[in-house]
């Protein structure tokens, strides 16, 4: 119950486990929609959910946010981000930094 969660002041995170049982798709945009859709979660909360909710339920406390000293791995999009979450089967991401180098996206 996310939106509950969210109200009542919690973090919450969003991830992919790639469960056949619960979570049968490795694919975090399709998360992100869900998100939008079933848990009434806006896109601050989904961004804050992928990234500083996800590094405080693994416990990386430097990362998750662009901040001095905090290790980051970061997406580039074809858009706005406001645009994030309104079509499934499509990734915006046009380049990906991890470790502060650029990665090659898998086609």
């Amino acid at each position: 119950p996310a939106r509950a969660l969210i109200d009542a002041g919690a973090c919450v995170a969003l991830a992919t486990d790639f469960n056949p049982g619960s979570c049968p798709s490795f694919d975090i945009q399709l998360v992100g929609l869900l998100a939008r859709l079933q848990m009434k979660m806006s896109l601050p909360e989904i961004i804050a959910a992928w990234t500083v909710g996800g590094a405080g339920a693994l416990r990386l406390n430097d990362r998750g946010s662009i901040q001095n000293n905090f290790s980051a791995d970061l997406q580039v999009i074809d858009h706005e981000w406001r645009g994030l979450f309104y079509q499934a089967g499509r990734s915006p991401v046009t380049q990906l930094f991890i470790a502060g180098k650029s990665t090659k996206l898998s086609s």
